[in-house]
C-alpha cells in the first residue's frame, strides 16, 4: 500500500491572496491558533465535533471520532514552522501531486505555483 500525505489545506479564489497579502497571513495565524489549540486539548476537541455532529445528526458518535485519532497526525504552529522551514512541507504536497499526476486526476502542476510557502512564512513571524 502507498501512503501518500493527505493534507488539510484551505484554498482561496484566483487572485485572492495577492490582493490580499496582509488578509491571507492573519487568516494563517488564526489557523495557527486553532492547531495550538487542538493540541492542547485534542480530547475536548474531539467531544465538540461529536457533539455537532450529533447536534445536526450526521449519524457520527463520540467513539467513531476518537477512534480515528491514532490514524491521523496533528501538528501544533510550532511543529508547523519546523516543517516549513526545513523543507518538509514542500515535499510533502510535492509527495501529494506526483501521486495525483500517476494517477491520472492531474495532469500537470508544480507546487510552488500554488502553495504560498512566502505567506505561510510571514504567519509565523
Amino acid at each position: 500500500m502507498e501512503l501518500v500525505p493527505n493534507l488539510s489545506t484551505w484554498i482561496c479564489a484566483d487572485g485572492y491572496a495577492d490582493a490580499n497579502p496582509e488578509r491571507t497571513v492573519r487568516f494563517l495565524r488564526a489557523l495557527n491558533k486553532c492547531y495550538d489549540y487542538r493540541e492542547a486539548d485534542l480530547d475536548r476537541i474531539i467531544r465538540g465535533a461529536a457533539d455537532f455532529a450529533k447536534s445536526v445528526d450526521l449519524g457520527v458518535e463520540f467513539e467513531n471520532l476518537n477512534g480515528e485519532r491514532d490514524q491521523m497526525v496533528f501538528i501544533d504552529s510550532a511543529q508547523g514552522k519546523k516543517n516549513l522551514e526545513d523543507g518538509t512541507l514542500r515535499r510533502y504536497f510535492q509527495v501529494h501531486l506526483d501521486y495525483l499526476k500517476n494517477s491520472g486526476r492531474v495532469e500537470s502542476g508544480n507546487v510552488d505555483d500554488y502553495i504560498r510557502f512566502d505567506l505561510m512564512k510571514k504567519a509565523y513571524e
